[in-house]
C-alpha cells in the first residue's frame, strides 16, 4: 500500500479491516525511526509492528505471517499535500524480491482521504531533525500537532497479484523483481486515479 498523512493512521485501518475480514493480523514493516518515540513505540509494538528489514520480512513470510509493506517507506507520507495522491519518488522493490522468494501473493492497497487528515503543506529540512528522528524532513500541518482533521477515507484493496516462479539466473531474478514491483505500482497508481 501507500502511505498518506504523516501520521500512519491508514495502516492501521488496513490492519483492522484485513484482520476483521480474514482473521488474520498482518505484521507491518515499520521505519526505525518511528520507535524514537516512546508513545509510538508502545503503539506499534501493540499493533505488531517490526522493524523493517531483511530478516524480520524473511522470518515472518517463512512462518506463514501476512506482512505490511509500505514501498515508499518514510518518504511516502511526507509528501507534500499537492502531490499526496501521486506515486512517485522512492519505491523499495524489496517486497516483490520477498514475495518471489516466499511464494506469497501480493495484496494491493490504496487509501484517500487519509491526505486530509493530517495534510503537509510544507516541510522544514532540518538536519538536527533528520539526525535525531531519521525522517526526512519536519512536516508543517495546519495543526501543527499531529492531531487529525476530520475526513472521510475510502479504502480499497485490489486483486491480490501472484508472484513468478523465482527464477535460477540472477539476472532473470533482478528483472522479475522489477516487473513484479512496476506491476504492483501501475495497479496502485491507477486504483488511486480511479477512486
Amino acid at each position: 500500500g501507500v502511505h498518506r498523512g504523516f501520521v500512519p493512521f491508514d495502516a492501521v485501518i488496513a490492519l483492522h479491516l484485513l484482520a476483521t475480514r480474514t482473521g488474520r493480523y498482518p505484521r507491518f514493516l515499520i521505519h526505525p525511526g518511528l520507535i524514537k518515540f516512546p508513545f509510538l513505540h508502545d503503539l506499534f509494538q501493540r499493533l505488531g509492528g517490526v522493524i523493517a528489514c531483511r530478516e524480520n520480512a524473511d522470518r515472518m513470510l517463512a512462518s506463514g505471517e501476512m506482512v505490511g509493506v509500505l514501498p515508499e517507506g518514510v518518504h511516502g507520507p511526507f509528501r507534500l499535500h499537492r502531490d499526496a495522491y501521486r506515486v512517485g519518488g522512492p519505491w523499495r522493490a524489496d517486497f516483490a524480491r520477498f514475495a518471489i522468494r516466499h511464494r506469497a501473493p501480493i495484496l494491493p492497497w490504496v487509501t484517500v482521504g487519509s491526505a486530509e487528515a493530517l495534510p503537509i503543506l510544507g516541510r522544514l529540512d532540518w538536519r538536527w531533525w533528520k539526525r535525531w528522528t531519521e525522517w526526512p524532513f519536519l512536516p508543517i500541518t495546519p495543526t501543527l500537532l499531529p492531531i487529525p482533521l476530520p475526513t472521510k477515507w475510502h479504502m480499497e484493496f485490489l486483486p491480490p497479484i501472484p508472484p513468478p516462479d523465482p527464477a535460477v539466473d540472477p539476472a532473470e531474478e533482478r528483472q522479475q523483481v522489477e516487473d513484479l514491483s512496476e506491476a504492483v505500482r501501475t495497479r496502485v497508481e491507477g486504483a488511486m486515479n480511479g477512486i
